[in-house]
């Protein structure tokens, strides 16, 4: 996932350093609830885990990759330079920055912390990181016309992980007395929460340097290298193996809600995206937060939950899966330490439509906690051993993240400088979606980023509206059942009852449904039937491929009141079969090729179909096969309008699935 942390607006005056107390209350709210814990758990003699230390670890052997960097370094390896893992944060500097006073603060940052001057090498078939003692960070200034062409250019030029720096600092002049500074790294050495202490720390020593004075920066506790070996020691063995088996439990015959797409997959990695940004206002974010407070909840778990009815309302799924981040930094020694800390975890939620927000958001507490519980477990390990189904272009357990981004520790503002943040553009897409929600002030700016190849910009606009819509209903009214809050704006409400509610009623037909097609394809043969991806079929091309699937059928013994399992992808093959399916008398069952093993079995035992039709059976069809509509005399038995269309089966969140 790409990100884009804002930072923190300050005061042309300056201020102090933040205080302990002030960066913990910008920690997350699941990450100081868990800090809160532990200081209250502290007994007289006990020596708190974080002030034991990490060790320091031997420089002379070569340095292990956190789990989370090895994951990042195959991916790498998959696809070199793929700007979808860079992080960046933008500031404007209002005022006249000394170039010089800049570019020496960003080495004197980058000398402090080893991630930035950290490359990726293989060493006896693994991969190791290596430390380099000095490695300058040039820091151009250009001049720009077009701001948000120039940061999304520079934003999105690959990394070398094998050639430093891993961190590229950028100067642009607005005017002569703005200037934005860009900062861009690879998310192998950093994180968001990483960006905001690099943007503090530069700031603090460009005040310093700029009155000719050497900065004091506290020393760093524990540098990342020493981080990723202790993970790798503590995260082995019998603990490791524990938090597999609780999440294989949890997670067992989990799949990803089937949304209605623009457009089919074809099966290819994500790549272009586009972010619709949208508003919650300020009194509906503090109602959300006493409302998850009433809970004994957060906001963030407000959120999710919030998304995961959203979600199942647009799959018809009461069994919920999403993304999110954990901040990975469990230790109060590592809350200045730069590095790339996040681990993705699974959110599994039960969603009933006759249920209450309230309710629903008591279920997802347990969720995020169970999940933060257990949040230090690596997101590669536990899909390897959940056994969760591959497909290509998707990911793994979920489609849809959702984040709550924290406040990133706050810039100190520069004497004579007034700092604001600036949102860096960014065109790539790592999931299907992406619900991400900033702080600005005490509303929430929310970032909807959708890939383009699935989803139009008008779907991602009207998701982002229903979501808004939930949530204000929820705060309204949260123990209203969660399948009658309103999703519709006015407008939608208008075309649904109005324009879409024609007072003269349709004509009674009881002609099938194959018969009505072919009908259709007699009249019109040349006009456009279907749209899937690249293809496009007129009428004629449509019916004369699903007649020659039909014969096909009709010969291998489908027939009326018999059912045909399709496992087939969502192309055009799939409109062709439900039609030639329907043209045989037969029904059809759809099954997702994503579906795990087990569950495609247990779908087929239940309804024992007469055929099961794949890519493979498709391929397989005779050329020669006849091309006419298939008639009552090629049939098995005449065609009849109450013989059976199709079979769908429920997510079987209240036991087996059922077919409907």
């Amino acid at each position: 996932m790409t990100s884009s942390t804002p930072s923190t607006p300050s005061n042309p005056s300056g201020s102090a350093r933040p205080s302990r107390r002030d960066r913990a209350e910008a920690l997350p709210e699941e990450m100081r609830e868990a800090l809160r814990r532990r200081l209250a758990g502290r007994t007289g003699g006990a020596v708190p885990a974080a002030r034991q230390g990490i060790p320091r670890a031997d420089r002379d052997r070569p340095l292990p990759l956190s789990f989370a960097q090895q994951r990042l370094w195959f991916l790498d390896r998959l696809r070199p330079g793929d700007a979808r893992y860079n992080s960046a944060v933008a500031v404007r500097l209002t005022g006249a920055p000394d170039h010089e006073a800049l570019h020496a603060a960003l080495a004197a940052v980058v000398a402090r912390h080893e991630a930035l001057r950290t490359t990726f090498e293989e060493a006896d078939g693994h991969p190791v990181q290596r430390v380099h003692p000095a490695l300058p960070v040039p820091l151009p200034l250009r001049d720009t016309d077009d701001l948000d062409a120039d940061l999304l250019a520079e934003y999105s030029r690959p990394f070398d992980l094998g050639d430093g720096p891993l961190l590229r600092a950028l100067l642009l002049r607005e005017s002569a007395a703005s200037h934005v500074l860009l900062l861009t790294a690879h998310h192998i050495v950093t994180d968001g929460w990483s960006m905001g202490v690099v943007l503090d720390e530069l700031c603090t020593a460009y005040d310093a340097l700029a009155q000719g004075v050497a900065p004091e920066l506290p020393p760093v506790a524990t540098q990342y290298p020493d981080f990723a070996v202790w993970q790798r020691e503590q995260l082995s063995g019998p603990r490791l193996e524990r938090q597999l088996a609780h999440w294989k439990e949890r997670l067992a015959g989990a799949v990803a809600p089937e949304l209605p797409l623009d457009r089919p997959r074809r099966g290819e990695e994500a790549g272009p995206g586009a972010v619709h940004t949208f508003t919650v206002p300020a009194h509906l974010t503090t109602r959300l937060r006493e409302l998850a407070r009433e809970q004994h909840s957060t906001l963030h778990t407000a959120l999710v939950a919030a998304t995961q009815a959203l979600l199942a309302r647009w799959s018809g799924q009461d069994d919920v899966t999403v993304g999110s981040l954990t901040p990975g930094r469990s230790r109060t020694d590592l809350e200045r330490t730069v590095g790339f800390f996040v681990n993705t975890v699974v959110l599994r939620t039960r969603v009933d439509p006759s249920g209450s927000f309230r309710a629903l958001l008591a279920e997802a507490a347990g969720t995020v906690n169970d999940a933060f519980a257990h949040g230090d477990t690596p997101y590669q390990r536990i899909v390897e051993a959940v056994g969760a189904a591959r497909e290509a272009g998707r990911n793994p357990l979920f489609d849809v993240m959702v984040l709550l981004h924290p406040d990133p520790p706050a810039a100190t503002a520069p004497r004579g400088l007034v700092t604001t943040p600036v949102t860096v553009p960014r065109q790539a897409a790592t999931f299907d979606l992406s619900v991400e929600f900033v702080p600005d002030g005490t509303a929430l700016t929310g970032l909807l980023e959708y890939r383009t190849d699935l989803f139009d910009a008008a779907t991602a606009e009207r998701l982002a509206g229903q979501l808004l819509r939930l949530l204000q209903g929820a705060a309204d009214d949260p123990d209203r059942p969660l399948g009658s809050l309103p999703l519709l704006s006015a407008q939608e409400v208008r075309r649904v009852v109005h324009e879409w509610n024609t007072p003269d009623p349709h004509p009674a037909d009881d002609t099938p449904h194959a018969r009505l097609f072919e009908r259709r394809a007699a009249r019109t043969p040349g006009a456009l039937a279907l749209v899937a991806g690249g293809e496009r079929l007129d009428y004629a091309t449509l019916n004369t491929r699903a007649n020659r699937l039909a014969h096909h059928l009709i010969a291998q013994g489908a027939g009326p009141e018999q059912l045909v399992a399709l496992r087939l992808p969502r192309t055009a093959d799939m409109i062709v079969a439900i039609l030639a399916v329907w043209k045989s008398g037969a029904g059809y069952l759809p099954l997702d090729p994503a579906l795990p093993e087990e569950r495609v079995r247990f779908l087929l035992d239940d309804v024992h179909p007469a055929l099961v039709l794949d890519e493979a059976a498709l391929r397989a069809v005779p050329a020669t096969a006849p091309d006419n509509d298939p008639t009552d005399a090629d049939r098995r038995a005449p065609l009849h309008p109450d013989h059976l269309a199709y079979v769908i089966h429920t997510s079987g969140s209240t036991g087996r699935p059922k077919g409907v």
